[in-house]
């Protein structure tokens, strides 16, 4: 039985269709040392065990699409699916090309570069509308009072998931941004494709000049420094490994003024 007595965002399971095992198998093995696998689901590891939500992925999902769910502490479950609805066709601007799980994962271990942390998980919904997704508009409302759900900053309608303690959640305790919070959750609504998205954005030991060479084939972010690789899936989204280079800092305390209260 839950031992939160509160109802908070306890859990967001990203979830994939069970029916490609090796791709699955091979996309947890990537990232692995961020996380702890139990039979197929990935929970990863927190910067503090005492802030939620857990972040996961699930591989033995029986839905045939990419979805992710968001689970409370009183047992209330909200499923997205990660698709688009707009019935509008659009095709990224940018170049890059797809690589195979297999690919990937020989050309990390071939140059060394190991994940060390990672930042964010998250998912891009096509919308092309000056308003937001009517989905994460209803995610705002159902969960601001549940967790430390923020807008960016700079007015992107890309909403951010931060780790908090209970008290910090129901208003009790002041939020300390200066504080590392990993991982946190990215909601956008987004204009660029109609294909649909799933981000793991990571940490790296390497350096961007180096790693994006590497991966000529990614989408190259020379003003953030990383690097966005797109995974071949049959799952009718794109799936995405960011990479960065690791620091040590933490950039929690950018979203201070943004939070939406309950």
């Amino acid at each position: 039985m839950n031992e939160l007595v509160d109802d908070v965002l306890e859990e967001i399971v990203v979830e994939f269709p069970s029916f490609d095992i090796d791709l699955n198998r091979k996309v947890l093995a990537q990232l692995d040392k961020v996380g702890f696998n139990v039979n197929g689901r990935l929970r990863f590891h927190r910067s503090n065990c005492d802030f939620y939500p857990i972040i996961s992925i699930d591989t033995n999902s029986k839905n045939d699409r990419v979805a992710t769910t968001f689970l409370t502490s009183r047992d209330c479950k909200r499923e997205v699916l990660i698709e688009n609805i707009t019935g509008m066709t659009k095709r990224s601007p940018l170049k890059y090309s797809p690589l195979s799980i297999n690919d990937i994962r020989e050309r990390f271990t071939k140059s060394g570069i190991v994940i060390d942390a990672l930042d964010h998980v998250g998912f891009n919904l096509p919308w092309f509308s000056s308003d937001v997704h009517p989905v994460i508009g209803d995610l705002r409302h159902d969960l601001s009072s549940k967790c430390l759900y923020h807008t960016f900053p700079t007015g992107k309608p890309w909403d951010f998931i931060i780790p908090g303690s209970i008290n910090e959640i129901l208003l009790s305790d002041k939020v300390d941004y200066s504080k590392a919070r990993k991982p946190k959750f990215e909601i956008v609504s987004f204009d660029a494709s109609s294909t649909p998205l799933i981000q793991f954005d990571v940490q790296c030991r390497m350096k961007y000049e180096a790693f994006s060479r590497i991966f000529p084939e990614a989408i190259r972010d020379n003003q953030f420094k990383n690097i966005w690789i797109y995974v071949e899936n049959s799952y009718h989204v794109d799936i995405c490994f960011v990479l960065n280079e690791t620091s040590s800092g933490d950039w929690s305390s950018y979203f201070k003024e943004s939070r939406i209260l309950p």
